[in-house]
């Protein structure tokens, strides 16, 4: 609630007490491994958690007297919409194939990416998963987290190896992302990996 919801509510009531329309639209998606891993922790089935935390969230809203316009969940609507958007690109030529590293599992032939991986932020020395650290908030590479370890089986001897995944090369739109970010308030943590002054 501290982080985006109530914020949001907040900056809506503002933003609407000055006369400037306003809706509020959230949600939860449940596309990412952590809720296999908390499923997996919880000892209940990632579906089952994915129903239950929706419904605690709305319910925490409800009694708070939050607020939004909508609140929507991963539908097989959002997957299509996902996909077309991502085909499009490629069609493009603006998201390509690069050999990435990342850290791999012999035992069971899975590479391990996001929540299935944990270990030590490069940048701030903290301990994080892949993707952004929740610390820092800087992305972190799967195969760049120092000491890591299967969340899966912390025992599974894991080693780095190289596969092919599509990527967007971001550097090459870097100064048109600059100018986007310094128009826009934003996060300090954001506005530092843009690279601009800008922020909240």
């Amino acid at each position: 609630l501290a982080g985006p919801f109530l914020a949001a509510d907040v900056f809506t009531r503002y933003t609407r007490a000055t006369g400037v329309e306003a809706m509020f639209g959230t949600g939860m998606h449940f596309t990412q491994n952590y809720v296999v891993t908390t499923a997996r922790r919880l000892g209940v089935q990632p579906e089952d958690l994915r129903e239950q935390a929706a419904d605690q969230v709305q319910r925490t809203f409800n009694a708070l007297g939050i607020r939004n316009d909508s609140f929507g969940c991963v539908d097989d609507r959002f997957v299509k919409m996902v996909v077309t958007f991502y085909d499009r690109l490629l069609s493009q030529g603006l998201i390509r194939l690069k050999s990435v590293e990342y850290p791999y599992s012999p035992a069971t032939g899975q590479f391990l990416t996001d929540a299935y991986v944990r270990g030590t932020c490069p940048f701030c020395l903290a301990e994080a998963s892949a993707g952004m650290c929740e610390t820092c908030s800087h992305y972190i590479p799967a195969g760049e987290l120092l000491d890591f370890k299967s969340t899966l089986d912390p025992n599974d001897p894991v080693e780095l190896r190289s596969v092919d995944v599509l990527v967007f090369p971001v550097e090459e739109y870097r100064s048109r992302l600059v100018e986007y970010f310094a128009e826009r308030r934003q996060k300090k943590e954001i506005a530092g990996l843009a690279g601009v002054s800008r922020s909240l």
